[in-house]
């Protein structure tokens, strides 16, 4: 798990990945305050731990329930997989 912290060694923002269920390959949960969205803090987050993913030895991540959905294709070229 990453923490953002700014400045004033206040948290803003997280982000964790293999923790959804004790399930491997997944990323996430990730958040970042309001006021601080739109700085580079979430891809920051997002980037760290998909490196460890890649580090470790997983060929791809699942970014499960998702949102904004347009903030990973643009920040990782994330793709949607439709459901069956």
């Amino acid at each position: 798990m990453y923490i953002a912290l700014n400045q004033n060694d206040e948290i803003i923002g997280f982000a964790a990945f293999d923790v959804y269920r004790n399930k491997k390959g997944y990323f996430g949960p990730m958040g970042v305050v309001k006021t601080s969205r739109v700085k580079g803090v979430g891809n920051a987050l997002l980037h760290h731990c998909l490196r460890d993913m890649k580090e470790i030895g997983y060929e791809y991540a699942i970014i499960g329930g998702a949102g904004p959905i347009e903030f990973y294709e643009k920040a990782c070229r994330a793709v949607v997989i439709p459901s069956i």
